[in-house]
């Protein structure tokens, strides 16, 4: 452990115990706000149903997380975010924007993030994942969000087909009109078992224009230390990033019932070859055997939306376009076995998509009036329309100019039996790509690239009837859609590198098909106030995923096109207030019934493919439980319980799928708790916190495919915030440990009998990370 760790750990215990004993003010007029925030069970607003409600009013599943607090607690990323919420698991991928989401169980891909996407990730309304082709997603940075809300259960209704299990939405701090003002933040992090350090700058302004105008800016710069190291050639820290995140939104009232929102975000991102290590224990990779790895990934956000207010519905117009873009590198000489014969195998996977979105929404100002049928009603009715531009192209390159022609090792004979060549083609170029980092010798060995354009036009609703004197709230919701995926070009071309005479020849297939689908999701919920504090909640929601292309490198059987999957969610739950509102416990039960799983075939990269197979059922519970404790305490738990199942066996071609088979990267048990501490101390207010994570051990592929499972493992988290609100500036400092206990275990083991190593992305190792914040 560095000097600088030791010194970060050592200020935790003292500054915990400074906090223990430190007394209250005498000066009443400092102990009244601090008063009136300990014991205030605050009340989260969110948009999740595309107007402003409390959470404790939507008739469905939702947690939401306030951006700051999640800033405190040291998440910068999906993964910190999402293990605060239970039934929710983020599988991490060899470059943070490659990560996957799972919400209750819905998951039936082995691979790390890359493959099988089933929940929605949005900034705002903004879909930032790709429909129908593999592709990046950002992984925004919480800083000056207002909330990040997930969704649990199917989200097509208001959301569409990038939501089949639930979303994740970002939502930015709104642009404040009553005055201006700005922070900044410095950060330095020790990171265990590296010899580098991260560092952070983070800075947000407010800027009041005019009594109708104002601009909100942030952004972050991280620089985040590796702790991988290369016990082949002795490289320390390989898996180091460098993230760059800048936003803007404008706001004007143009009139006095017509309002202008104009976004804009930028994001950065450059990074080592991930947290992918041969050896968790030791964070050790022994397999990088010719290339360095590396990725570098780039997105865009712009976004205008317009608001009329009429007086008894508000029309809304938004649009948005997405450009986004990756390059990654991953050395593949030691998963297909081509070390033995000193021939180097790296590929490159490049992506560069825009989608681009267009929405229309009525949406009604307060309840309706017209007597008991057509009173007491609110609405949200709308149309949607999507275009998403994709590109994807994923040579394999060698370095050696001179084929071998020795017999292959073991573990390329399964890759070299799924090729078959095609017609020549050119509308890509390998060679190019392979060349691009400086390489000259690099020639594709496999080259493959892949377009298609995704549409999708809809139009949906959502109704909410109140009756009984608001004791009964009816909730109707509805999305008819129709998708298009037109496959423009597909190519394969294939080089001999010891490849048989057959396989080495060169070829490629181009052409033009159109894979169309419709269809409606419906919603229904219900919500009963039995008693003031006690209400119960039921709902039932159909939602869908996207059909999508498959790479072109693959068996001469496999479909061109994989389709669509539904599933349906059924749940019901109870929402309680007690002691005042000092007490807060809430549990939901669930099942899902999800048809025709979108399942990879092979966990091979660019020579995998997904088919439609076999059914599966899932039940679980959850429950969530805040309580405003003696001696200025708070504390937030929550527990998950999901049992996955296969309910109609099939066989693919990884193996043999029976039935009660679980799905992949769902422990069935899974929790976290945050215990904390507010009080003021002479002129200080001093905010401390405790958090506690668990995830169970869970499946590592469908079907299984050996005895590896991804163990389970616990992480411990704390901080401390001393705030000078008296002092010019208003200064603070935060001080956040993550993993402190440091923890190792591995969070993503790939399928057994793929590489000849094991494949694991490892825990990250504690991290001490102390922040000084600044207001101006």
């Amino acid at each position: 452990m560095s000097n600088t760790q030791q010194k970060l750990l050592l200020a935790l215990p003292l500054s915990f115990s400074l906090l223990a004993n430190a007394q209250e003010p005498t000066d009443s007029g400092n102990q009244e706000p601090a008063q009136e925030n300990k014991r205030a069970m605050e009340e989260v607003y969110v948009t999740a149903t595309k107007r402003s409600k409390s959470v404790r009013d939507i008739p469905v599943s939702i947690d939401a997380f306030n951006g700051d607090s999640l800033v405190e607690q040291g998440a910068t990323s999906l993964e910190d975010i999402l293990k605060f919420s239970p039934g929710v698991v983020a599988t991490p991928g060899s470059d943070p924007d490659n990560a996957k989401i799972v919400i209750r169980g819905v998951n039936s891909s082995g691979s790390n993030g890359v493959y099988g996407r089933t929940a929605g990730l949005f900034f705002e309304d903004v879909p930032l994942v790709n429909p129908s082709i593999r592709g990046p997603q950002m992984n925004i940075d919480p800083y000056d969000m207002a909330t990040v809300e997930i969704l649990k259960g199917p989200q097509g209704t208001l959301f569409g087909g990038s939501a089949l299990a639930g979303a994740v939405r970002y939502v930015p701090a709104k642009p404040d009109f009553e005055e201006s003002y700005a922070r900044i933040s410095f950060g330095y992090g020790a990171v265990e078992h590296s010899n580098d350090n991260s560092s952070e700058v983070s800075a947000m302004g407010n800027l009041r224009l005019g009594e109708r105008i104002a601009l909100r800016v942030a952004g972050t710069k991280r620089e985040t230390a590796g702790f991988v190291d290369d016990t082949k050639y002795n490289s320390d820290d390989i898996n180091s990033s460098d993230t760059t995140q800048k936003r803007a939104i404008l706001a004007v009232d143009v009139l006095e019932n017509l309002a202008l929102k104009a976004i804009w975000l930028d994001r950065e991102r450059d990074s080592g070859g991930g947290p992918r290590v041969t050896n968790f224990e030791n964070y050790a990779v022994s397999n990088r055997e010719f290339r360095e790895e590396f990725g570098r990934s780039e997105g865009e956000i712009k976004s205008l939306t317009l608001n009329w207010g009429l007086p008894w519905f508000s029309v809304v117009a938004s649009g948005a376009r997405l450009e986004k873009s990756q390059i990654q590198s991953s050395d593949l000489s030691a998963t297909l076995g081509t070390e033995p014969l000193n021939q180097s195998l790296f590929q490159f996977v490049t992506s560069d998509d825009e989608i681009e979105t267009l929405e229309f929404r009525l949406v009604s100002n307060g309840r309706t009036e017209g007597g008991w049928l057509l009173g007491n009603w609110e609405y949200v009715l709308g149309y949607f329309e999507m275009e998403a531009d994709q590109n994807l192209g994923s040579p394999i390159c060698t370095d050696v100019s001179e084929p071998i022609n020795e017999a292959l090792p073991v573990g390329l004979v399964p890759v070299v039996t799924l090729l078959d060549p095609f017609a020549p083609g050119e509308s890509f170029d390998g060679n190019r790509t392979c060349r691009s980092t400086g390489r000259q010798n690099a020639v594709a060995a496999v080259d493959t690239f892949l377009s298609a354009l995704a549409e999708e036009e809809a139009i949906f609703f959502d109704l909410t009837k109140y009756l009984f004197d608001e004791r009964l709230e009816i909730n109707i919701g509805g999305r008819l859609f129709d998708t298009i995926n037109d496959l423009r070009t597909i190519d394969r071309r294939v080089e001999g590198f010891g490849l048989s005479d057959a396989a080495a020849d060169s070829g490629a297939v181009g052409g033009m098909t159109v894979q169309e689908e419709d269809g409606y999701n419906p919603k229904y919920a219900i919500s009963w106030h039995f008693r003031e504090h006690i209400t119960f909640i039921a709902s039932a929601a159909k939602g869908f995923r996207f059909g999508g292309v498959n790479s072109p490198v693959n068996r001469q059987e496999q479909p061109l096109f994989y389709r669509s999957d539904s599933l349906w969610n059924y749940e019901i739950g109870v929402r309680t207030d007690w002691l005042d509102g000092a007490l807060r416990v809430d549990a939901t039960a669930f099942q899902i019934d999800w048809e025709d799983l979108q399942v990879d075939q092979l966990y091979l990269g660019a020579f995998a493919h997904v088919d439609n197979v076999g059914a599966a059922e899932i039940e679980g519970a959850e429950m969530a439980v805040t309580a405003l404790l003696p001696w200025d305490l708070r504390l937030s738990a929550n527990v998950g319980y999901t049992n996955t199942r296969i309910t109609e066996p099939f066989d693919s071609a990884t193996g043999f799928a029976d039935e009660g088979t679980p799905l992949p990267n769902t422990p069935l048990w899974g929790g976290s708790a945050i215990l904390s501490h507010s009080a003021t101390w002479r002129n200080a207010v001093v905010s401390s916190s405790v958090s506690f994570t668990y995830q169970g051990d869970a499946p590592n592929a469908l079907p299984q495919s050996g005895p590896d499972r991804i163990d389970q493992f616990r992480t411990v988290g704390a901080n401390l915030i001393v705030s000078l609100p008296a002092w010019r500036f208003s200064p603070s400092i935060r001080l956040t440990a993550t993993n402190l206990l440091a923890e190792k275990a591995q969070t993503f083991v790939l399928p057994v009998g793929v590489s000849p190593e094991p494949f694991q992305i490892a825990l990250p190792p504690r991290t001490i990370t102390a922040v000084v914040e600044l207001s101006l």
